[in-house]
């Protein structure tokens, strides 16, 4: 039986140009680039390469690109280091959406609990889609947010909140670890955020690995003291394999870029189609215009999600409840419980994405929609048994 995997919000599936290219710098050519001799050279070219791919995804310069762990790493570096910049400057408030991935939210809460900053949530109603009138006034120092929504499918009109940003003296974020390589986009069409965080294995690149691109002239403190590697921002010897894979990641991501999103749109159509003709199911988010191509959310009626994702997994269909980033042992999702949805539809809620790189097609989803409405009935068949008491 075929495993149809739509957990693309969790990760997406290894490019074998990636792996291939990363074997070398694994084994015969593995070098440290800050060496002085021809193999540690031949190290530095190749991590400045993988530079010049990450910048050429995003439209950016490649000196302004610096490799990290993953987007939770970059994203705490801006954070931490937008705040600090704009504390000197008198701006304390730090503004993100209420419903907002924990890579961005709790690091602005580590803030907040110390006097200089506050933590002043964005209001977001159900669809998750965040409105420029919603921001603060007073004081912001920086505005950060998931372009898009991890669990809600919503794609944030990024131009229009970093302009609001912008406008009231504020630095902004954007994180673009599900869209970049998936849909286009580029540093212009995002408003020119002063800061864009990645994450390359949502594009089919090597996990732990991630970058922040960092706009001229924004002389952003580090997390970590140490050497002078990625121009201090992130001393240490890089992981030089993956950003190799990362590099290659993104100089796919760049060229596939239109034809994945075609394929992503068309799934996602008949995926929530499929999907909302089941009695009972409703569309959690956005609808197709303002949502994540390839992305659908749904609350189930009188079913426990988690419940029906063991079973779609039985069937060789992985979907989850929640980001595996966002998954608090079972509870229902803090980020639908923040957007408005009780905690009964929040424990309902069943999620279904994509990845990129997948070779999905349309008789997997067909497949998909099918085991689908037969789990739901099923599960509601015992539900009913199990709720009936015992003579």
């Amino acid at each position: 039986m075929k495993t149809v995997n739509l957990d693309g919000v969790a990760t997406a599936g290894p490019v074998r140009e990636v792996s291939e290219v990363m074997l070398p710098w694994l084994w015969e050519r593995h070098a440290n680039p800050a060496s002085p001799h021809r193999e540690g050279a031949a190290a530095a070219d190749a991590l400045e390469e993988a530079r010049a791919h990450v910048a050429g995804l995003v439209g950016a310069e490649p000196e302004s690109v610096v490799f990290t762990s993953g987007a939770t790493e970059a994203n705490n570096l801006a954070i931490k280091g937008a705040a600090r910049m704009a504390y000197l400057k008198g701006r304390s408030i730090l503004a993100i959406p209420v419903h907002e991935h924990p890579s961005l939210l709790h690091p602005s809460r580590a803030l907040d609990r110390a006097p200089r900053w506050e933590l002043v949530p964005i209001p977001v109603n159900r669809t998750g889609l965040v409105h420029t009138s919603s921001l603060p006034d007073g004081p912001l120092a920086l505005l950060g947010m998931a372009h898009a929504h991890a669990e809600l499918g919503a794609l944030q009109p990024a131009a229009e909140l970093v302009q609001a940003a912008r406008e009231r003296g504020g630095i902004a974020l954007v994180d673009a670890t599900l869209t970049a390589g998936r849909i286009p986009l580029d540093m212009d069409s995002l408003g020119r955020p002063d800061l864009l965080s990645l994450s390359f294995h949502h594009m089919g690149g090597p996990m732990g690995v991630g970058a922040l691109i960092v706009e001229q002239g924004l002389a952003l403190p580090p997390l970590l003291e140490g050497g002078a590697q990625e121009r201090g921002y992130r001393p240490g010897t890089p992981n030089l394999a993956g950003c190799v894979g990362a590099g290659v990641a993104a100089r796919l991501g760049r060229e596939r870029v239109e034809a994945r999103a075609r394929v992503l749109s068309e799934l996602g159509s008949l995926l929530m189609k499929g999907l909302l003709d089941a009695q009972g199911v409703h569309l959690t988010g956005p609808d197709l215009d303002s949502r994540l191509p390839g992305h659908v959310s749904v609350r189930v009626e009188g079913i426990n999600g988690q419940a029906l994702v063991m079973a779609m997994g039985e069937r060789g269909i992985l979907v989850a409840t929640a980001s595996p980033c966002a998954d608090e042992a079972g509870l229902p999702s803090a980020s639908l419980l923040a957007a408005g949805y009780s905690r009964e539809e929040a424990g309902s809620a069943v999620l279904f994405c994509v990845p990129p790189t997948s070779e999905i097609g349309i008789t997997d989803i067909q497949r998909v929609t099918r085991c689908f409405r037969e789990e739901v009935q099923r599960l509601r068949v015992l539900a009913g048994r199990m709720a009936t008491p015992h003579r």
